[in-house]
């Protein structure tokens, strides 16, 4: 239509051709890609338009009709559909999507080979503008749903899929995994994959520290393993030499300063294993479901003391392995199953392990430390009063230590985890027997309506605030348990039942009841029922993170209303 003579175009490695048809001019390009590894088709293209018999021409700037998905790792190459990327390595890679419209979804499903049912996923919209012919997707802006889905299992080998979806039609997918490559092992060397090999440039290769430690034996230094070259380029292997190794578990694995992370790999050396305490004992144990069995008794013991010397183990293997996924090493993962534990691991006083390591067990292990009951906290208490006692002794100085680790535990924790401020507080205000202002107001039945008020009355209500923030989102919902188990508080004991909003909100009622039923099952010690599958902690970790202000100031006042109506006894502990 519009009468043109001519038209060129002039973009970089374009080249075109233009065809005359009775009532149009069709302009067919063609992108000649420099650099098959790293190159994008350009993003605009300037057409200069003539008209017959007049010597004016026009110029235009439009969008290069491309379209499709590209990926491009950190260093600018291209990854093809379907590559692994190691988590590790995510920070610099993108996904971009050319004219595919603007209705896209980045789906995230945990996968493994031995996984049952359908993948636990979080499906999260990509914000476009009108009128955007390209849109950049940065994998790293998502970390937070890629590790809390990694969190949602014990699996080592699980891997993550990152879909962009255009509706139901699937655009793109990347693998993220945890590692970049298992290990091969040869009768005298260990050697990365094949595919490792095509994953690591050899500059990396020969960066990349290899230790191996005797897990019987964690006080000795663990062993830097020799690479092996040819030709003085490095080959991907390194010198094991099992018959120059004393018998037992050998753990081999990356060092602190590697640039990559490979898939940790057990060689046991065949002969008479001399193992010198309970836990190296258990470690060594071959059959998975006997190590299983022999680990849950010394962590039962570990949990009741201490003191024992079971912890002076624990804690130089984890200053060999600390830097380690926590999820390579069964010891951590039956940790995470023993709420006792975990509370020994918060609460005693260590030589070797830092709040950062104890920290990690949040996010890498399915445990949260919201599910952990009000009496075992008091109980653990208790037990650091024990310790402070064997370690300091004195009538003074026990105590001033106790004290200490209590107002560190409470103000780290209360930090990190601000729903449990309150419920902290309570732990040390109990356990030193100290007669805190704070709880006096707690426990009075007076501080109901006060607490209750902060959460659901007037316009600047905690659940007002929830609300307003949500108002065209997709809220999580509830299955069935989690709706049975809301039910069931909100018809007994009694005193629960008024702790929740009087009226339903519909489909937004799962995500303000989640944390109040939580805090009533930590102040009744029933929150033995979440434990029973990893899926039910990813569900509350992800009602968590849909508000975490709600969430957390939620649990919290629940707590102070939980001691209000005597839900939570101090006696108990």
């Amino acid at each position: 239509g519009w009468n043109l003579s001519q038209v060129s175009a002039a973009a970089p490695d374009v080249s075109y051709e233009v065809v005359q048809e009775p009532n149009a001019l069709i302009l067919r390009l063609h992108w000649h890609n420099p650099n098959e590894e790293r190159a994008l088709p350009p993003e605009w293209i300037e057409l200069t338009l003539t008209w017959p018999n007049n010597p004016r021409m026009a110029r235009l700037r439009v969008p290069f009709p491309a379209r499709g998905v590209h990926a491009f790792d950190a260093e600018g190459l291209e990854l093809t559909p379907d590559s692994w990327c190691p988590v590790h390595r995510l920070l610099g890679v993108r996904l971009i999507a050319i004219c595919v419209g603007h209705r896209l979804d980045l789906r995230l499903e945990l996968r493994h080979t031995a996984h049952e049912g359908p993948p636990i996923q979080a499906r999260l919209p990509i914000r476009t503008q009108p009128g955007m012919a390209r849109i950049e997707i940065r994998l790293h802006d998502y970390i937070d749903e890629i590790e809390r889905l990694f969190a949602a299992d014990e699996l080592l080998d699980a891997w993550v899929e990152a879909s962009l979806c255009a509706g139901p039609t699937t655009l793109f997918k990347l693998r993220i995994s945890r590692y970049v490559c298992p290990l091969e092992r040869g009768e005298t060397r260990i050697s990365l994959s094949v595919e490792g090999l095509t994953r690591i440039t050899p500059e990396r290769i020969a960066r990349l520290s290899v230790h191996a430690m005797r897990l019987e034996a964690p006080s000795e230094e663990s062993l830097r393993l020799e690479p092996c070259f040819s030709e003085d380029a490095p080959t991907g292997s390194w010198f094991f030499e099992p018959s120059q190794r004393e018998p037992g578990s050998w753990l081999i694995y990356p060092g602190l300063d590697a640039p990559e992370r490979f898939r940790p790999t057990l060689w046991s050396v065949e002969g008479d294993v001399m193992a010198t305490g309970s836990l190296t004992q258990a470690l060594n144990i071959g059959e998975r479901e006997v190590r299983t069995q022999a680990l849950d008794t010394v962590i039962a013991r570990l949990a009741e003391d201490y003191s024992d010397s079971g912890w002076n183990e624990l804690e130089q293997l984890a200053g060999h392995l600390g830097h380690l996924p926590l999820v390579s090493f069964d010891l951590w993962r039956r940790f995470v199953h023993w709420p006792e534990a975990m509370v020994a691991l918060a609460l005693r006083l260590h030589t070797e392990l830092t709040d950062e390591f104890v920290a990690r067990f949040v996010r890498e292990l399915p445990f949260v430390w919201e599910l952990i009951p009000f009496q075992i906290w008091c109980r653990g208490a208790e037990r650091l009063q024990r310790q402070c006692v064997a370690w300091f002794g004195g009538s003074t100085l026990w105590r001033r230590q106790l004290e200490q680790r209590l107002e560190h535990i409470e103000y780290e924790f209360g930090s990190r985890h601000p729903g449990l401020a309150k419920l902290l507080g309570l732990v040390r205000c109990f356990c030193l027997s100290k007669d805190c202002p704070e709880v006096r107001v707690m426990a009075s039945p007076a501080s109901l309506p006060l607490f209750g008020g902060q959460l659901f009355d007037g316009p600047e209500s905690s659940l007002q605030q929830l609300l307003r923030g949500h108002p065209d989102d997709d809220w999580p919902a509830a299955d069935e348990t989690l709706t049975r188990w809301i039910q069931t508080y909100r018809s007994q004991p009694p005193q629960a039942a008024g702790l929740f909003p009087e009226h339903s909100l519909g489909f937004k009622d799962a995500v303000i009841n989640t944390p109040i039923l939580l805090a009533i099952q930590v102040a009744t010690g029933t929150t033995g029922v979440w434990f029973e599958h990893p899926r039910h902690i990813h569900r509350l970790r992800c009602f968590r993170a849909f508000d975490p202000d709600w969430f957390d100031t939620a649990f919290d006042l629940t707590i102070a209303r939980c001691l209000a109506t005597g839900l939570l006894r101090p006696s108990t502990g």
